[in-house]
């Protein structure tokens, strides 16, 4: 059926108010059962907000508000378990983050290589397996 798509949406959950939007930070809405992926979804958003800030600071205003309203908009879902796919369109973003970490020392970098190596892996496993939709 070409109306699927809607069915399947009439299923998702969003929050609507603005407790629900900003507690979805520390997971107050009722739908969020944290575990560590949801852990290193947060991080991640924190890292997107940090080089939105150094973005500000370089003042480098679009760049910087373009990153912010990217990632502010997953809160709108009460969750966070897409941000990496919606944080992967903030690309600009990463670019001033690996700057950044060309700065820390050469074990530094090659932990967070392997980590991003890791987590690749990780996911596309999941993929694979059919436990993550996307």
């Amino acid at each position: 059926s070409p109306f699927t798509f809607l069915h399947v949406r009439a299923n998702w959950r969003s929050v609507n108010s603005l407790y629900g939007w900003i507690g979805t930070l520390w997971y107050a809405n009722p739908w969020q059962v944290p575990n560590w992926r949801d852990h290193l979804h947060l991080l991640f958003f924190l890292l997107l907000c940090a080089a939105a800030a150094f973005l500000f600071k370089k003042k480098q205003y679009s760049l910087a508000l373009y990153t912010l309203l990217s990632i502010i908009t997953v809160l709108f879902q009460g969750e966070m378990v897409d941000l990496f796919r919606f944080g992967s369109v903030i690309f600009p973003a990463l670019f001033v983050l690996g700057d950044l970490v060309m700065r820390l020392p050469r074990p530094v970098q090659w932990a967070l290589l392997g980590a991003v190596v890791w987590f690749n892996l990780f996911y596309t496993r999941l993929y694979a397996l059919g436990e993550w939709a996307y």
